[in-house]
């Protein structure tokens, strides 16, 4: 098939030494956001995304004004924290990057917002924060989270890029994290073989080569409802430009969802 054919070339080294410009538009020319990969697991160093003081710096001089759009890939998260009805709400956000989503949140009152991501980007959060005196917030390092009671986890589209998905939702749930917010995930439907995970080769960010997780429905959702947690909702990201119709020699349904989980 060659749908299969493209998307093996998209995978091999042979298309990474292509010049840039011949990889954007056969890229284009197939409509092509992702590939599937032979990968089981991430590469190590996978996901290099450009962090700098000075645009953390710039999104919080600019953040109330046209000079700048936040890019919070679930745009309802105030929303829905304010529908939520629990007296202090304790809010990991995991993979956060940049500071906007605090921004977004910081004058919610029952609110106690705590930042997690790699230790470079966790080193200059922790510079803005003193810099600009933020409050209500706090950077952690890890993981190790019983004494801080974390009852709502938020994952902007940053599950999907973690070896360690499993371990860290294990880690979440056995603390008895509350509310579970994915905004920005991919689950795919597939009856063959029916594997936990597939590895996908990002392509709508060249020249940087991104690798994430597509997620089997099926089992990520059961994996919750096993857990005793039930689905408020599931629906289309806001982020419509996403296609996936160069994959469907794999599944005839991919989609980039936002999922929202509740215990029980």
């Amino acid at each position: 098939m060659i749908q299969k054919v493209i998307n093996n070339f998209f995978c091999h080294k042979l298309f990474d030494e292509l010049p840039f410009l011949i990889q954007k538009k056969f890229r284009k020319l197939n409509n092509a956001y992702f590939s599937i990969t032979a990968k089981k697991k991430l590469p190590s160093g996978n996901y290099f995304s450009s962090f700098t003081k000075k645009y953390q710096q710039f999104i919080i001089d600019n953040f109330n004004n046209k000079n700048y759009i936040s890019k919070n890939s679930f745009n309802k998260l105030r929303n829905i924290i304010n529908k939520i009805k629990i007296d202090r709400i304790n809010l990991l956000d995991f993979g956060a990057g940049d500071i906007n989503t605090y921004l977004e949140l910081r004058n919610l009152k029952r609110l106690k917002y705590f930042y997690l991501d790699i230790p470079a980007k966790n080193k200059i959060i922790k510079k803005i924060v003193l810099q600009n005196n933020l409050k209500n917030i706090k950077i952690i390092n890890n993981l190790h989270i019983q004494k801080l009671k974390i009852n709502f986890c938020f994952f902007g589209s940053s599950l999907q890029y973690s070896n360690n998905y499993e371990e860290i939702l294990s880690i979440l749930i056995k603390n008895k994290c509350k509310y579970f917010l994915f905004s920005g995930i991919t689950l795919f439907s597939k009856n063959l073989n029916n594997p936990k995970t597939i590895v996908a080769k990002q392509l709508n960010v060249l020249p940087k080569i991104n690798y994430l997780y597509f997620f089997n429905k099926q089992k990520f959702l059961s994996f919750f409802e096993n857990n005793n947690y039930k689905i408020n909702f599931i629906k289309k990201n806001q982020f419509k430009k996403i296609n996936f119709t160069n994959l469907n020699f794999y599944s005839k349904k991919i989609e980039y969802v936002d999922i929202f989980f509740e215990k029980k």
